[in-house]
């Protein structure tokens, strides 16, 4: 992803690509960042649950 970004800056250089691929990068770890916090709260409230439903 990154390596394809670079090589399309050298061969079509343009200031509107570098800033929406800079967003599509930063949209995309900020996704990925909350949707990992949101799967480990649920692993965790999953794991918190099961003691007190199996006792």
């Amino acid at each position: 992803m990154f390596t394809h970004g670079s090589v399309s800056y050298a061969a079509n250089p343009s200031p509107d690509l570098a800033i929406s691929h800079t967003r599509l990068v930063f949209i995309t770890l900020f996704f990925l960042r909350i949707g990992g916090q949101l799967s480990l709260g649920a692993l965790r409230d999953d794991e918190g649950r099961r003691p007190s439903l199996q006792g």
